[in-house]
C-alpha cells in the first residue's frame, strides 16, 4: 500500500471494508468443535483483521522503525483501518442486524456486526510466502545465509536493502556476506548512516522500543491481542528483563 513514499489509503480502505465483510461471512461458514463455541462466537462475531509488512511499509517510507515518526506512522495507518473496519460493519449491522449480544444500555458505540474487529498475529509462515516482515514485527535479519546441502553459502538479501544498495552504490558481494555475518547492518562504514538507521532490525532496536510499538498500535484500535516479540542480548541482566516487564506494564 506504499506509493512514492506514502500510503495509499485510498486503496487500503477498499481492502479493509472488502475484508470485513468477507471475515464476517467467514464466521457463518465456520464449522465449531462443541456448541458452546458457536454459541459464543455467534453473539459477538468477533473479527480480527490484523496487519503485516509494517517494518517493509516503513522502509519504503524511509523512516526507522524505532523512532517517534515510525510509532507515528504505524499509529495512524493502524487508527485508519480500524475506523474504515468499525465504519463497514456499522453499515452491515444495518443490512444484517448486530450482533446478538449488543444491547445499546451498555454498549457505547453505534451498532455494528462484529463485537470486535482488530488483532495483530504473528503471521510467521504466511509474511514468508508474501516476503515481508512479519505482523507488527522488524525484520530480525536484513541479509542472511542460507548453508545448502553440497555445502554452499547462499546470501539472501532483504529485496528493499538490495534495490538501496544497488542504487547508491555500496552494494557488493563482500559487503552482504559481512552483513550475514555480523547479523546487522549497523556499524558497516560501507553502509550510509540513514540506510543503518532504517535497516535497523530486531536485535538492534531497544526493548522500550519495541515495547513502545506495541503501545502505540494498542491505543490506535487493536481491539484483541497483539502478537509483538522485544528481543534481549544473551547476556542481558536481571534488571533488563524486569525493565521491559515494567515498561509493557505500564
Amino acid at each position: 500500500f506504499v506509493d512514492k513514499k506514502k500510503v495509499d489509503y485510498k486503496r487500503l480502505k477498499q481492502i479493509v471494508r472488502a475484508a470485513t465483510v468477507f471475515l464476517d461471512n467467514v464466521i457463518d461458514c465456520n464449522r465449531f468443535p462443541i456448541p458452546e463455541i458457536k454459541e459464543m462466537t455467534l453473539k459477538t462475531r468477533k473479527i480480527g483483521m490484523g496487519i503485516m509488512g509494517l517494518h517493509d511499509m516503513l522502509i519504503q517510507m524511509e523512516i526507522p522503525y524505532g523512532s517517534d515518526k515510525g510509532r507515528e506512522a504505524a499509529s495512524e495507518v493502524m487508527r485508519f483501518i480500524r475506523d474504515a473496519a468499525e465504519e463497514r460493519s456499522i453499515e452491515l449491522a444495518k443490512d444484517k442486524e448486530p450482533f446478538p449480544a449488543y444491547d445499546p444500555k451498555i454498549s457505547t458505540y453505534k451498532p455494528r456486526r462484529n463485537a470486535a474487529l482488530t488483532s495483530i498475529q504473528p503471521t510467521g509462515t504466511v509474511s514468508m510466502i508474501a516476503d515481508c516482515a512479519s505482523g507488527c514485527e522488524p525484520y530480525f535479519s536484513i541479509v542472511m545465509v542460507k548453508h545448502v546441502m553440497d555445502g554452499d553459502r547462499l546470501i539472501m538479501v532483504n529485496r528493499y536493502f538490495e534495490q538501496i544498495a544497488r542504487k547508491e552504490g555500496f552494494y557488493s558481494a563482500e559487503l552482504m556476506s559481512k552483513v550475514a555475518d555480523s547479523g546487522t547492518v549497523m556499524g558497516h562504514e560501507e553502509i550510509p548512516v540513514k540506510w543503518q538507521e532504517i535497516f535497523c532490525t530486531a536485535q538492534d532496536i531497544k526493548p522500550e522500543d519495541h515495547i513502545r510499538m506495541q503501545g502505540i498500535l494498542q491505543k490506535s484500535g487493536v481491539d484483541s491481542s497483539i502478537s509483538k516479540t522485544i528481543n534481549l542480548p544473551n547476556n542481558a541482566s536481571r534488571e533488563e528483563v524486569k525493565l521491559a516487564y515494567i515498561s509493557g506494564y505500564k
